[in-house]
């Protein structure tokens, strides 16, 4: 490479670090509100994986030529984690409503004991599960400090954001406004109908786990090919014209819309809720 473009590939890889810093400061500057500002959307982990494939791309510049690399190595570094994953939220959503189920027995035994509902919702956020222990300190905080039961539930739905915890959740205002009798029992069915969601959630996850890796697999054995021949002969040598990176955009397009595509249809949809604030 000639020195005008290793200076060339130094300036823009100054550029393209100069664009992340930027972001990077509008990201902690700009306020967080609810209504009327709109926030950044950037990690620091985000920020700092953008910042090494502007240095990867600056080397890949360097050693093949190729000035789209200062745009793919970035968007490579950053969207690889992405199309790489996927079943840590599924997870996640299984071991919220395994949690749910627990602690839908816990109010039950505590109900069967003849205590209000509001006594059961309090005492519970002590002893709750870890994936909702936060959800549920905050119902109990709701509670105590004067707002009604089922408001405080009507929250605690809004949080939880799954069809089984609108279920839950108006089971236990439906509860609270009558008094009736049968509570802890309709909560154990209830428990046990959580967990058959979470048993059939299960084996969905488990069927999506398969495309997902095949996927993982094409993209790790894509990549890992394609730097190695950039790289390493002369394979890749027609790229390097303005027509090659032109047809090169082209091909990384489409394959990356691909990967997207496939990640959608292994991503778990959120079901539709019933229980939600008009408005």
């Amino acid at each position: 490479m000639t020195p005008i473009g290793v200076l060339a590939s130094v300036c823009g890889a100054g550029l393209a670090l100069g664009v992340v810093l930027v972001v990077a400061g509008l990201a902690r500057s700009t306020p967080s509100r609810r209504r009327g500002r709109v926030r950044v959307p950037v990690s620091r982990r985000q920020l700092a994986l953008g910042a090494a494939g502007v240095v990867l791309g600056a080397a890949g510049w360097a050693l093949t030529g190729w000035v789209l690399a200062i745009v793919i190595a970035p968007a490579a570094v950053v969207g690889l984690p992405y199309l790489l994953g996927g079943g840590k939220q599924a997870q996640l959503g299984i071991a919220r409503l395994e949690a749910v189920e627990e602690w839908v027995r816990l109010l039950a035994t505590r109900l069967s004991a003849g205590i209000w509902v509001e006594q059961a919702l309090i005492s519970s956020a002590g002893s709750a599960p870890g994936p909702i222990k936060a959800e549920l300190a905050r119902l109990s905080a709701r509670i105590r400090s004067g707002m009604a039961t089922p408001d405080a539930l009507q929250a605690l739905a809004a949080e939880l954001a799954s069809p089984v915890g609108d279920l839950v959740c108006a089971e236990l205002q439906q509860a609270s406004r009558n008094r009736g009798q049968g509570v802890a029992h309709a909560l154990t069915q209830l428990a046990e109908l959580v967990s058959a969601e979470v048993a059939m959630h299960r084996q969905i996850e488990a069927e999506r786990s398969k495309p997902r890796t095949t996927a993982r697999l094409v993209i790790l054995l894509t990549v890992g090919a394609g730097a190695v021949l950039a790289v390493f002969g002369d394979f890749m040598d027609p790229y390097a014209t303005a027509t090659g990176q032109v047809a090169l955009a082209a091909v990384v397009a489409c394959f990356v819309l691909a990967m997207v595509w496939m990640r959608r249809l292994t991503h778990p949809q959120p079901a539709p809720r019933f229980l939600v604030e008009e408005g």
